[in-house]
């Protein structure tokens, strides 16, 4: 009977740790969006979200692809450079460090 309610108690704490993991993930993956970094580390440290990994990786795509969108706008007609695209990121975190304080307005945390 203990033996059964020792199973019962580790397969609750390996849930929890799973479903926590997944969460730090999630949470990871933001802050990479958000400082425009890679998500390959986040992808190693967290395993047990394998299945949002995809996600994820579209999500940073997208980012990316708002960089080179605002780059060529930079770049006027011409193709934008390591310079170009760097000065675009440093737009977009602009943006986001704007955006960040109306979002805790909006969620209350202001």
């Amino acid at each position: 009977m203990k033996q059964a309610v020792k199973q019962n108690d580790d397969k609750a704490k390996n849930y929890l740790l799973f479903g926590a993991k997944r969460s730090l993930f999630n949470e990871a993956v933001e802050q990479a969006y958000y400082a425009l970094d890679d998500i390959e580390t986040v992808k190693n440290r967290y395993p047990e979200a394998q299945d949002l990994f995809a996600d994820a990786d579209k999500l940073i795509s997208a980012r990316d692809s708002i960089i080179r969108q605002i780059a060529t706008e930079l770049a006027v007609g011409e193709q934008p450079d390591e310079q170009t695209l760097n000065a675009a990121g440093k737009l977009l975190k602009q943006r986001f460090a704007q955006q960040a304080p109306v979002e805790r307005e909006l969620d209350g945390k202001d």
